[in-house]
């Protein structure tokens, strides 16, 4: 058994260690697991999506992302790891959440909400996709198919 990434107990058949942890949960000795905490900081973060930005030759200046043409195209950031772009040309614009700040900055270029399920997959595995993903992939070309 691991905790905290340290081995405290080691058994040859799963009975002794569901023995092991009944009796020291019982007498309040069996170590306790420690949260995982985020060390990534705001300059981590903006390292990432100006990277991202770079490499479809977009800017990233104090008000948001725009084209080389000048053209706002949205903001992108990340709270507790979780990845967020806002598109400029919604009346209403809202966070749409993504997995990371490559998704982000990726999808942030593309006018519609969700990408064609041919452009989204030539650049994300099916295997690899969430199945939030998925859905918003089948809905979309169901709303296409209509």
């Amino acid at each position: 058994m691991t905790i905290n990434n340290a081995e405290v107990f080691r058994a040859t058949t799963p009975m002794m260690c569901d023995r092991y942890i009944r009796i020291h949960y019982k007498d309040g000795s069996l170590p306790v697991q420690e949260q995982e905490t985020s060390t990534s900081t705001g300059n981590e973060i903006m390292f990432q999506i100006v990277t991202e930005c770079d490499k479809y030759g977009l800017e990233l200046l104090d008000d948001g992302i725009y084209t080389s043409n000048g053209e706002k195209l949205g903001e992108a950031g990340c709270i507790n790891g979780n990845w967020w772009f806002t598109s400029a040309t919604k009346a209403h614009p809202e966070k749409i959440f993504c997995d990371s700040a490559a998704d982000t900055v990726w999808l942030l270029q593309i006018s519609d909400e969700l990408p064609t399920a041919n452009e989204y997959l030539q650049y994300h595995p099916l295997e690899q996709l969430s199945s939030g993903e998925l859905q918003g992939l089948f809905e979309t070309a169901a709303l296409v198919a209509v």
